[in-house]
């Protein structure tokens, strides 16, 4: 992964996504989400599961540039800047140590994961949308999710209705099998 940059990576994700920089009703979504990814890598470390805490540092990068994307309040930004820096060195610190390789086989494995969010064709955003709605989504099991698709340059993307966070279309790669492919 050589000269990866991981905020161009997020960015151009927003940006594939639909996502205007201006659009400050995403703050709270974004910060919600970042502290969950912090709350898992917290668990995945208690766990002593090395491959949870990976994912969770990654996901928490990508959620803590979404919040600088969408320009959440430097203050808030700083902080989660601060406790993100804190979970990796006490990650890296302790009995879950990784190489540096690790982490980056984890980033890229995390960005086509993110990337595979977006539907390749209607079809496809039609029927990640009809598996939300009765519950049949692989990702979400029994769980009945309100959702609405757009077609965003050649992408198709299926958001949550209330929050408008991405979804995972029926197609999408979970990390750990993108893992076997790396």
């Amino acid at each position: 992964m050589k000269n990866y940059n991981i905020q161009k990576d997020v960015f151009d994700w927003l940006k594939a996504a639909g996502f205007q920089r201006s659009e400050t009703d995403m703050q709270k979504t974004v910060i919600d989400c970042f502290w969950s990814e912090i709350g898992e890598t917290f668990l995945a470390y208690q766990q002593n599961d090395k491959s949870a805490v990976l994912d969770g540092l990654v996901d928490s990068t990508w959620m803590y540039l979404n919040m600088a994307y969408f320009k959440v309040d430097n203050r808030i930004c700083h902080f989660a800047n601060s406790e993100l820096y804190r979970v990796e060195q006490f990650g890296v610190a302790d009995a879950i140590s990784f190489s540096r390789a690790e982490l980056q086989r984890y980033q890229k494995a995390v960005s086509i994961s993110n990337w595979s969010k977006f539907c390749k064709d209607e079809a496809e955003a039609k029927a990640t949308v009809t598996a939300y709605y009765f519950g049949s989504h692989p990702d979400k099991p029994n769980k009945k999710i309100p959702t609405l698709y757009k077609q965003v340059g050649e992408k198709w993307v299926v958001y949550h209705e209330h929050t408008r966070k991405v979804l995972k279309s029926i197609n999408y790669q979970p990390v750990q099998e993108v893992l076997k492919t790396l």
